[in-house]
């Protein structure tokens, strides 16, 4: 929560590195399968999360108008973690109706994330609207982390959503989705 406010308040130009550092970072940790309860942790687990990132989670530990508290039942507090389960949920949903595994058209795929996410989602039509480069969305900035992890692959389909962009979950995905299900986004630590 705290890396996603440090994120809304870059908004020059010359801060879009920082930003998409920040929102990879972010991603990375709400899909991490252990519990990171301290910078500390996040910076040794995380590999390549350099020395900004040290001080942006600095400031977030220090923030105590940072919301700590656990998310809801059945919602996630990171975009990255409600991506990955609305894709899951879409497996499901569509079974083996088509024969393979499903395909989730972009516009679903947001439309579920948002439902499971405390985090605020740009829509699809947003997206399409806006000059290219124009709308920055840090929770959909985070769905790059999923292909870079190997848990989802994007496919174009122009018939299947208006931005021709379609998802599918492979097998890691999967597995880490069912286990953000069963245990949450921060399971206790071993």
């Amino acid at each position: 929560r705290g890396l996603r406010a440090r994120a809304d308040g870059l908004t020059r130009a010359h801060e879009a590195r920082s930003w998409e550092h920040i929102c990879g970072l972010a991603a990375r940790i709400g899909l991490h399968d252990g519990a990171l309860p301290d910078r500390h942790t996040v910076l040794r687990c995380l590999r390549g999360a350099g020395p900004a990132a040290e001080e942006w989670l600095r400031q977030v530990d220090g923030n105590s108008r940072v919301n700590a508290s656990p998310p809801p039942a059945g919602t996630f507090c990171s975009p990255s973690a409600a991506l990955l389960v609305a894709l899951l949920r879409h497996a499901e949903a569509m079974g083996g109706a088509s024969g393979g595994t499903p395909l989730c058209p972009k516009g679903e795929l947001i439309a579920r994330a948002r439902a499971l996410c405390e985090q605020p989602f740009c829509s699809l039509e947003e997206q399409l609207a806006a000059p290219a480069g124009a709308l920055r969305c840090a929770s959909l900035q985070q769905l790059p982390a999923l292909l870079t992890l190997g848990y989802a692959k994007e496919r174009k389909r122009k018939g299947a959503c208006p931005s021709g962009v379609v998802y599918e979950l492979l097998p890691a995905g999967r597995a880490r989705a069912e286990a953000l299900v069963r245990e949450g986004e921060a399971p206790p630590a071993a």
